[in-house]
């Protein structure tokens, strides 16, 4: 059974307010992560931040009573965000110039 309040903004309650932070957060990770050197190491990070961004993804659009959470849609968002976590360490990793170390 799905209870939706009216009148009040998905930004307004907890789940919101923790949902966004996990999206910042998870976002500043990813774009963090794009320097990184591209290891395994870093790949794993990326994993944790991407899935840390897609669960506050699900949340938000959850509250904002766009995305049932009864659906099973709601767990592609961090499954998403783990993958693109995965590919995204190291796209703009600079490696130094073999003569200038």
């Amino acid at each position: 059974m799905l209870i939706i309040v009216d009148d009040v903004a998905p930004l307004a309650t907890w789940a919101g307010i923790l949902g966004l932070i996990a999206t910042v957060l998870g976002l500043v990770g990813l774009i963090a992560s794009l320097f990184l050197q591209p290891a395994g190491s870093s790949r794993v990070v990326g994993m944790i931040v991407g899935f840390l961004a897609g669960l506050g993804v699900g949340l938000l659009l959850q509250e904002a009573a766009t995305l049932d959470p009864a659906n099973a849609l709601g767990i592609a968002f961090p499954v998403a965000g783990a993958v693109i976590g995965l590919v995204v360490p190291g796209l703009f990793h600079r490696r130094p110039a073999a003569g200038l170390v």
